[in-house]
């Protein structure tokens, strides 16, 4: 008789243990489910945001010429920085860089009288050729700094070649590409850019920075107009379309 008891509690207590495992495995499973649910997506939300904000930061700041801008050049920088992203593709260049195609122009762009002498420059084009500002004097110049990453610069670069096409010759310009080349990536990148928006013009590099830098590059796309003898006429800050630029020279 006391041997059957002992085969019951111990019965007993198998079936309560069995049961007790069943119960709590379901109900803590079913609570870190919905626990992970939260915070999976408040992980995500929050890596989304930082993205969005580190791409904020990255785009059209010409790196360290930027610090200590004052709040107008801050607000002069956020000029004309709308953007169609629905209708403007990425553009893969085989490098692993995207940058987006260009979109129709929707910004304001402010032009400046300046009057001063353009700070001489010795630099070397994309295709290696040494060139210097004195080497226009007797011309128009027209300066456009710009990088490849900057989505102003991608709309305003078809303008500009349409422009260099069509009008540059009947107002007697040059019209050059300054590349910001110490702000953006590997002149392979530039090169593939080049292709990409079939640009005939010539593009300059600012290797080290230091053009940028004596022109006081604080925005891009920034654009200068050089008289004849070598001196500021307008500085233009914002995207240009192929109309704006003409009527800037006819002005």
């Amino acid at each position: 008789m006391q041997k059957k008891w002992v085969t019951y509690c111990l019965l007993a207590i198998v079936i309560c243990t069995f049961s007790w495992t069943i119960y709590t495995g379901i109900f803590f499973s079913n609570n870190a489910n919905k626990t992970g649910v939260v915070i999976g997506s408040n992980d995500i939300e929050l890596d989304e945001e930082e993205l969005s904000v580190e791409s904020e930061e990255h785009s059209y700041v010409a790196g360290d010429v930027n610090e200590g801008r004052n709040d107008d050049e801050q607000q002069a920088m956020e000029q004309g920085q709308i953007k169609d992203e629905e209708n403007s593709p990425n553009i893969n260049n085989g490098i692993g860089h995207v940058w987006q195609g260009h979109s129709p122009i929707l910004n304001n762009t402010e032009v400046m009288e300046v009057q001063e002498k353009a700070p001489e420059f010795v630099t070397k084009t994309l295709d290696g050729e040494t060139v210097r500002l004195t080497d226009f004097l007797g011309k128009k110049v027209i300066i456009n700094f710009w990088t490849t990453w900057c989505p102003p610069c991608q709309e305003e670069i078809p303008e500009l070649q349409k422009f260099y096409e069509n009008l540059a010759s009947s107002h007697n310009v040059v019209l050059v590409g300054l590349n910001i080349t110490d702000q953006d990536y590997e002149i392979d990148v530039i090169h593939d850019f080049r292709d990409y928006y079939g640009i005939t013009y010539p593009i300059l590099l600012d290797e080290t920075g230091d053009i940028s830098l004596s022109y006081d590059i604080l925005t891009i796309p920034t654009t200068y107009i050089i008289d004849e003898n070598g001196n500021f006429e307008k500085q233009i800050l914002g995207p240009l379309t192929e109309e704006m630029l003409n009527d800037v020279l006819e002005d």
